[in-house]
Parts: C-alpha cells; structure tokens; sequence
C-alpha cells in the first residue's frame, strides 16, 4: 500500500511543479490526461483497499486528501477563470446609435468634434458630424487617432487570446471534475464491494475450520 500511496503522490505532485516549470510538456493534453486519467482509477482503488485492511487504514487519509485537493485545484480553476472572463471584454464592432446621433446633435461644437474623435478611436469608423459652422462633415482621423485605434485593435486581439485559453481551461477542469468524481464513486463502490466479499468469505472460512 505504501507503493502505491507513493505512486499517487507522485501522479499528483510531478504534473502539479512540472505545469509550473515546463508548461508546454506538462500541460500538452497528451501528457496530463493519462496522468489524471491514472491518478482517478488509482486514489479510489487505493482508499477502497486501505478501508478494506485494518492494517493499512491510516493509508485512507493520504488518498482521500489528494482527491480532495484535485478536486478543490479543479474547482478553483473553474471559478478563477470564469471571473476572468467576466473581466477581460471583446468590445464590440457597431458604433451605438445614440452615440453618433450626439455628434450631430449636441449643442457644443466641441463636444460634437469629440464625440466624432472618440467613435473613432473605439470603433475604428469615421462618421458625419456638426462642425462649428454648422455644416455636416466627415471626421478625417490625425495620426494619433490611427495610432490610438490600432493600440486598441492589439488590445482586442489579446484579449480574444486569453478568452481561447479562459474557455479552454474552464472546459477542461469540468470535464476534469466530472471525471474524477465519477471515477471515484465507480472504482471505490466496485473495490470495496469486492473487498468486503472477499473478508465475508474469509471469515466465515476461518469460522467453519476453527
């Protein structure tokens, strides 16, 4: 039991400082999932056993643990990246209706020049605006305005970046999650069951040739 107790940790703890070491090795699905997938089968194969012998019950606690400890890794996962997803936006592509409307509208020659500067910065989209002699013209964007736009078409392309990888982790801890707490009501009921049958034969053998 000992081996096996130590086989575990070591499933656990050497994905767990690789991930954080050498990411693209140990974080490559080709290498965790068989990991994890043997990390399952293994920590309730090994807790049915320890309950199973009374010899080997103080092995029960370590098992336990680590389940315990992938499943709340996996569960922090899923919440922290949710949350940077509510943080990290995409802005979106269409000027706002009431937004160009200002800049005809308004009763500020300045606020209307503005208005038409900033749609531009945002969206990327020169519209007419009220100019100071009340004339209808198109906003011509300086240098800097162009400048300011692609800083923030970079931006969005980070940013669409990190929603790949935010979607991707959240997609793998649930599946994780699921795999892990299925797995382990399976192995363990399946192993304990077996084991409990094997001691009831065992004692009632021992009970009828005294």
């Amino acid at each position: 039991m000992s081996k096996l107790a130590t086989v575990c940790l070591a499933l656990w703890l050497v994905p767990f400082v690789g991930a954080k070491m050498m990411p693209e090795v140990f974080c490559a699905w080709y290498v965790y999932w068989p990991l994890f997938c043997a990390l399952c089968f293994l920590l309730p194969y090994g807790f049915a056993k320890s309950l199973g012998n009374h010899l080997n019950r103080a092995y029960s606690s370590l098992f336990l643990a680590v389940f315990l400890v992938v499943i709340f890794a996996n569960a922090l996962v899923v919440v922290g990246a949710s949350g940077i997803g509510r943080v990290v936006t995409i802005p979106t592509q269409g000027v706002p209706e009431n937004l160009s409307v200002e800049a005809v509208r308004n009763d500020s020659p300045m606020v209307r020049l503005q208005v038409a500067q900033s749609i531009y910065v945002e969206y990327g989209q020169s519209i007419t605006y009220l100019d100071a002699d009340n004339t209808l013209k198109l906003y011509v964007p300086s240098e800097e305005d162009k400048e300011r736009f692609q800083e923030k078409v970079s931006l969005s392309e980070q940013a669409r970046e990190v929603n790949k990888v935010v979607n991707s982790r959240v997609q793998n801890s649930v599946v994780a999650l699921g795999l892990a707490c299925a797995s382990f009501f399976v192995v363990f009921f399946c192993i304990f069951g077996r084991e409990s049958r094997r001691l009831s034969r065992r004692h009632k053998s021992q009970e009828s040739n005294p």
